[in-house]
């Protein structure tokens, strides 16, 4: 595979994966890209160039073709098997043919490229790596080798018992089935919300929504009616916005989450 001196001093000798002298202290994120680069890869890697202040783009294909340099930093449209860098080396994105792409660079890059953080993109990877590991078992592998530094916890059932998510979650099921009344409901989690975690819980996108949902219902109700204005939450409308939660956290365990 022919490259130019300065793709390979980005990458390995075999040209898929990133060198471990240019990474040094940055990380890398994986994408599953069974059909090769898409939009949605590349806007990432923009983002993170805007966000470092690179004014351009080099375009290195790792086959015969010339690099290049685009000077607008919007690589939307390139296709192949190809490696893209800012200048100033800060970020990089690597398009390979063998069904992941790798997008790597410093925190500041990241932040901007991945904004819902590494390990919850390294997370997403590790769950469509398992669901398409019968067709593209080379996907596993890449995702054993990058996985989240801390576990993404991305529905109840991977909860710690006894942790104060628990508590919540525990609670809200507990409403939704008519066990508690909603005064002591609101109550209670509000008391569980106070309460500190043993340790700093990550959780996937959509658990965390599902949990924030919660948290903005309570505060458009008011505990003692007497005190409720209108355009307050009743009691019953309290409870059919915790068993809609309650549904979509029980989606969340599906299997084909992986």
């Amino acid at each position: 595979m022919a490259r130019s001196p300065e793709a390979g001093r980005l990458l390995t000798a075999d040209g898929r994966w990133f060198s471990a002298a240019w990474l040094h202290s940055k990380a890398v994120v994986p994408f599953a890209t069974p059909f090769g680069a898409d939009d949605q890869v590349l806007e990432r890697f923009r983002d993170g160039a805007r966000a470092v202040g690179a004014a351009s783009v080099f375009v290195f294909p790792l086959g015969d073709e010339r690099p290049r340099v685009l000077g607008d930093v919007d690589p939307l449209g390139v296709r192949g098997e190809v490696l893209l860098a800012v200048p100033n080396r800060d970020g990089a994105l690597l398009i390979t043919d063998a069904r992941y792409s790798l997008l790597a660079g410093t925190g500041e890059f990241l932040a901007a490229a991945v904004p819902w953080g590494v390990d919850r993109a390294r997370a997403h990877f590790g769950r469509d790596a398992r669901r398409l590991a019968e067709v593209y078992p080379e996907l596993l592998e890449v995702a054993t080798r990058l996985p989240p530094a801390r576990p993404v916890l991305a529905s109840p059932s991977e909860v710690e018992p006894g942790s104060a998510l628990a508590g919540k979650v525990r609670l809200m099921e507990s409403f939704a089935e008519g066990s508690i009344a909603a005064p002591d409901f609101a109550r209670a989690w509000l008391t569980a919300r106070r309460r500190r975690p043993r340790q700093e819980e990550l959780l996937d996108e959509p658990f965390e929504r599902l949990l924030a949902e919660v948290f903005f219902l309570l505060e458009d109700y008011v505990i003692d009616p007497a005190l409720r204005d209108p355009g307050d939450l009743t009691d019953e409308d309290l409870l059919h916005g915790v068993q809609a939660v309650v549904q979509r956290l029980r989606l969340l365990e599906a299997p084909d989450r992986g």
